[in-house]
């Protein structure tokens, strides 16, 4: 695919015509990880990404976090879904993990049908740092905790439905190509309020 380039407008004069003439110009992007599942299944690493993917699902089947069905109910349309992927580098820029994570299309909703609130309160830095003054002023122990996939720890209250991306639809699926979601999915406008009510 060509394209027109054109060069910034600081170059655009008589003393630096000649020397601009004369002077190829390349324009190169690199790129690494993949943006769509097509590109995964082109890439290199293909191997890897479909364990990561796989990895993915599996989890989210441990999590019971669907159920797969065939066709969608009266009135109902399926949230629209997508494949992220992570690669993660150790310091020599070396790969020392692939991620994949199945997500939810969440611009796909349909408010007051897919969800209603949305808003999840979040601690301001502020109160942080006041938090950690007083843990060092007062002598205490400070202890972080991850919650892996934290989100899947959430139920949904409205009945959503989600499109398969097709790989997954044709490897598992057996012909079923929705599910209905049971837990939170990572880009749902709903998922940090359910996190969030899942905490307390």
């Amino acid at each position: 695919m060509s394209r027109n380039c054109q060069l910034p407008a600081k170059f655009h004069n008589e003393d630096q015509s000649a020397y601009l003439s004369n002077t190829a110009f390349a324009f190169v992007t690199i790129m690494s990880e993949p943006r769509i599942l097509k590109e995964a299944l082109l890439s290199p690493y293909l191997k890897q990404w479909e364990k990561a993917v796989e990895s993915e699902f599996n989890q989210l089947v441990k999590a019971k976090a669907f159920d797969w069905i065939e066709h969608l109910p009266n009135n109902k349309k399926a949230v629209s879904s997508h494949i992220v992927f992570k690669e993660k580098l150790d310091g020599y820029e070396k790969h020392v993990k692939f991620k994949a994570r199945i997500v939810a299309q969440g611009f796909s909703q349909v408010p007051g049908l897919d969800f209603t609130k949305t808003f999840s309160s979040v601690a301001r830095f502020t109160t942080l740092w006041i938090f950690l003054v007083l843990t060092v002023f007062l002598n205490l122990e400070l202890h972080q905790v991850d919650i892996v996939r934290a989100y899947l720890q959430g139920d949904l209250d409205e009945e959503i439905y989600m499109k398969v991306p097709d790989r997954l639809a044709e490897k598992y699926g057996s012909g079923q190509k929705f599910w209905r979601l049971r837990k939170i999915l990572y880009g749902l406008k709903q998922a940090g309020r359910q996190w969030k009510k899942r905490l307390y």
